[in-house]
C-alpha cells in the first residue's frame, strides 16, 4: 500500500492562502487581528499540522471558513496524544530508561483509572479514547535490574483531565506546537519523577520478594540504587528539554 507523503508547508507559503472572497491573505488577519501571538520571525520556519489546525481554529472563531489547506485529515486530538506520548517513550530510551511496555490510562466505566497495556507503536489511532487522561509506563532498573514497576503518568495529578482538553490548550493557547511539543513531554517527565519521589521501596520489597533482614536491607539497597538512576536521567533529561525548549523560542521567535 502506497502512502501519500504528507506535504511541508512553511509559515512564508501559509501567510499567502487567501481567507475570503475579498483577496483577504492569511498573513495580512493574522498581522491585523493577532499581533499579540508570536509568530516566527523566519517564513522558512516548517508549520506543523497541528499549527495549521490552530490556524483554522483561529479563523473559525473570528468568522471565517476554514482553509482546506490547512486541514488535518483524522482525529487531531488523538494523534496529537499519540504523537506526544511516543515522543516522550523515545526520549525516555534515549537517555538509558529501560521501558518494557507503554499503555493507555482511561477511566473505565465505574470512574476507576485503569490502563491498557501494549507496546505504543502497536496501538492504533482507535485506542486513544476520548478519556485518555495519561500513559502507564513499566521501567526496569538498569544499573541493579531489581527495579520492574509500572509508574501511571496523568496529565494531571490533581483531577482527571483528558487528551482532548490537553489539544484544546494547544489550540486556545499563545504558544505554537513549534515549542509546545517539548513543553508537554517535559512537564511529563517532571510528573514521572514526582511518582518516582514518592514510591516506596520497603513496600515493593514486601509485595516482590521474601527472605531475611540481611537480603532485605541488601535488595532495599539496590532498589533505591535503581530508582536514584533513573531519577537522575530524567531529572537530567528535564533539563535538557527546558533549553531546548529556550532554544527554540530564541531561534524562532527571537527571545
Amino acid at each position: 500500500m502506497v502512502t501519500t507523503k504528507e506535504k511541508q508547508w512553511t509559515w512564508g507559503r501559509a501567510r499567502k492562502l487567501v481567507i475570503d472572497d475579498e483577496g483577504h491573505t492569511l498573513g495580512g488577519w493574522l498581522d491585523y487581528y493577532y499581533d499579540y501571538v508570536p509568530m516566527p520571525e523566519n517564513n522558512r520556519t516548517l508549520i506543523s499540522k497541528f499549527d495549521r489546525e490552530k490556524l483554522n481554529h483561529m479563523l473559525e472563531k473570528d468568522g471565517f471558513d476554514r482553509l482546506p489547506e490547512l486541514t488535518l485529515q483524522g482525529d487531531a486530538a488523538k494523534i496529537y496524544c499519540k504523537e506526544t506520548f511516543t515522543d516522550l517513550v523515545a526520549k525516555l530510551k534515549a537517555v538509558g530508561l529501560n521501558v518494557v511496555d507503554v499503555g493507555l490510562i482511561h477511566k473505565s466505566v465505574d470512574d476507576d483509572i485503569v490502563s491498557e497495556e501494549g507496546a505504543l507503536e502497536w496501538l492504533d489511532e482507535e485506542d486513544f479514547k476520548d478519556d485518555v487522561l495519561g500513559i502507564s509506563l513499566i521501567i526496569e532498573g538498569t544499573k541493579y535490574k531489581r527495579l520492574y514497576v509500572k509508574f501511571n503518568v496523568e496529565y494531571n495529578f490533581k483531577h482527571p483531565y483528558s487528551h482532548i482538553e490537553e489539544y484544546e490548550n494547544l489550540l486556545e493557547g499563545i504558544d505554537w506546537h513549534i515549542t509546545t511539543r517539548v513543553d508537554l513531554v517535559c512537564s511529563l517527565i517532571r510528573r514521572l519523577v514526582e511518582l518516582m519521589h514518592y514510591f516506596d521501596t520497603g513496600s515493593y520489597y514486601k509485595d516482590n520478594f521474601n527472605g531475611d533482614e540481611a537480603e532485605k536491607y541488601y535488595i532495599c539497597q539496590e532498589l533505591q540504587g535503581d530508582l536514584e538512576d533513573i531519577i537522575v536521567k530524567c531529572e537530567k533529561l528535564v533539563n535538557k528539554l527546558t533549553e531546548e525548549g529556550n532554544e527554540i523560542r530564541e531561534r524562532v521567535y527571537g527571545w
